[in-house]
């Protein structure tokens, strides 16, 4: 096989069969969209192919930017090859006999991707791909390396809240990298939207019939971290039965301390026997569309710290209709991110959840009546002797009833940091 087919750059000239270089040889393009060596273009003024004339000395024509940029991606490497994709099992840049061994290879970029996945705690709110795309175009090798080592360090016990377009984010950002516009908080949120791009983060996919999408078996990564959505997110949820089975019979499941991506609803069994038998060593679940027997198994995790509850398929209930579930330990949730409101926009569920972690709670997230004064109401009875930063979510946030909600809350807690999801107005404005 040729290597060079993978990326479709032929990296010789096509006329005189010399490999393109930064000197002599360097690859020059024509205005037809042909590209030649300049030596080659020395002696001629049209194209070898199409006998298209060119006016311009061949020096002074633009270079082939694909042909240099691949050039210059492998101008260290003494393997032979010119093509830059690395090969996994080598741990290097990929030879021709990576891909004739069938050897696992995927662009540099990407193999760091997943290096990063291990390094995030984050959550995140709905998100639409179009808002992440100047960053995936302009994110280099080199700020992804960068990053890596970055965050490899240790990090500010301080979370900051980063946000773009219709995205917010939540993460621990490393020591030195307090500010916004840091070069470094930069790169690590432009990583952020990188990574939901990449699909890393819950997306739904539909496939057709001619196209199926290969069943990818849930593992125990080396940082205890096992992602659910892949068997847990689709509609058809019983061409994955054999996967699950073997999870719950896995030894190592009990070395899992973050469960991510759980959707609950398409296999109601299955998932509260699940989230029973890790209850005694979670520190962090994400669940979505999940039903009272799963919360009942949330509140009897004694080491949990880390909670997302996105979406509940618990009805309405009456005050006394609410299940009596105490915590058979003390709390000790410090991010609890409960958008639970259902569809008549009643707030008892929520409240009974913050309630029973708010002895703990530093970071809170809820979404909130857009009403100022039902929204302070909302805090009634609470108790949150430990919280940090509120972060509310509005279904009908106009700029004078955001106005409204962030004085009352204001009042409410003083001297908190306050952060409206829908808007991003926080409480530094003048009222």
């Amino acid at each position: 096989m040729d290597i060079r087919k993978v990326t479709g750059l032929n990296m010789e000239c096509p006329e005189c069969f010399e490999r393109f270089d930064e000197l002599g040889r360097r690859p020059k393009a024509l205005p037809c969209g042909h590209a030649f060596c300049l030596k080659c273009l020395e002696t001629v003024d049209r194209c070898f192919i199409d006998k298209k004339e060119f006016t311009l000395l061949p020096i002074e024509l633009p270079d082939h930017h694909n042909s240099m940029a691949m050039l210059r991606s492998n101008i260290n490497s003494t393997s032979g090859s010119y093509v830059h994709v690395f090969c996994r099992d080598c741990n290097k840049p990929a030879e021709e006999k990576c891909i004739i061994e069938k050897h696992k290879i995927s662009s540099r970029k990407q193999f760091l991707f997943e290096q990063l996945v291990q390094k995030l705690n984050l959550t995140h709110s709905p998100f639409h791909p179009q808002n992440s795309q100047k960053f995936v175009e302009s994110l280099t090798e080199v700020e992804v390396a960068e990053a890596i080592q970055m965050m490899s360090g240790q990090t500010t016990p301080t979370n900051i809240l980063l946000r773009g377009g219709n995205t917010r984010w939540l993460a621990e950002l490393p020591q030195g990298c307090g500010k916004d516009d840091d070069d470094n908080a930069k790169i690590f949120r432009s990583i952020l939207f990188l990574l939901r791009q990449k699909g890393i983060l819950p997306q739904e996919v539909i496939l057709t019939a001619e196209v199926k999408k290969p069943i990818q078996k849930p593992k125990v990564d080396p940082e205890c971290v096992l992602d659910l959505n892949n068997i847990t997110s689709g509609k058809d949820q019983t061409r994955y039965t054999t996967e699950k089975e073997k999870l719950m019979s896995e030894d190592q499941l009990l070395k899992i301390r973050r469960l991510i991506g759980l959707y609950c609803d398409g296999d109601k069994k299955w998932t509260h026997q699940l989230l029973q038998r890790l209850a005694p060593v979670l520190e962090e679940v994400h669940l979505y569309n999940f039903h009272l027997e799963h919360l009942e198994a949330v509140l009897a995790m004694p080491e949990l710290r880390w909670l997302v509850l996105e979406d509940t398929k618990i009805p309405n209930m009456k005050d006394d209709e609410l299940p009596k579930i105490t915590l058979q330990h003390q709390s000790k949730v410090e991010f609890l991110w409960a958008n639970v409101f259902n569809r008549n926009y009643e707030d008892r569920l929520c409240k009974f959840i913050v309630k029973k972690f708010q002895a703990s709670v530093q970071i809170l997230c809820v979404p909130l009546p857009e009403y100022h004064a039902h929204a302070v109401s909302f805090f009634g009875d609470l108790e949150l002797p430990n919280l940090k930063m509120l972060l509310y979510m509005s279904r009908y946030c106009g700029s004078d009833n955001c106005a409204g909600v962030m004085v009352a809350l204001r009042k409410r807690f003083p001297g908190l940091k306050i952060v409206c999801l829908a808007c991003d107005r926080t409480d530094n404005f003048d009222d």
